[in-house]
């Protein structure tokens, strides 16, 4: 049997067996009470496994869906934000920052070219 690899990065990426055979199952229905329980157990999962006191909120987006909603639960405008990016991905994370209010300082690189830690240190820092 061939394993097939794991790879974490943005698509395309082929399917897990998994997934599509989960695809194959009939919907339930999101007004369900079927669906209201799994969501409340994702829910309480989730918040024990951030060591959240509050309430989780679960969304259905992209993932810049997840970032503007990470930019604005955790950065308060005025807030300073480092931002060490490599591309499109870092790039779009200064755009959400920068929306909120927040004071953003940038590190831009090429992927592969490493980060000087005295630079984040001293940037850190000055904060």
């Amino acid at each position: 049997m061939v394993r097939m690899q794991r790879i974490f990065t943005p698509g395309p990426v082929e399917p897990y067996r998994e997934a599509l055979e989960a695809l194959q199952r009939p919907m339930i229905s999101h007004r369900s009470a079927e669906f209201k329980k799994l969501l409340a157990s994702v829910s309480e999962k989730l918040s024990k496994l951030v060591r959240l006191d509050g309430v989780s909120v679960l969304l259905s987006g992209s993932g810049t869906l997840a970032t503007e909603a990470m930019i604005y639960s955790i950065v308060a405008p005025g807030d300073g934000v480092l931002v060490i990016s490599y591309g499109v991905f870092g790039d779009r994370l200064v755009e959400s920052a920068s929306r909120r209010g927040a004071r953003v300082f940038v590190i831009r690189r090429s992927p592969g070219e490493p980060i000087d830690l005295g630079l984040v240190e001293d940037l850190v820092s000055r904060e």
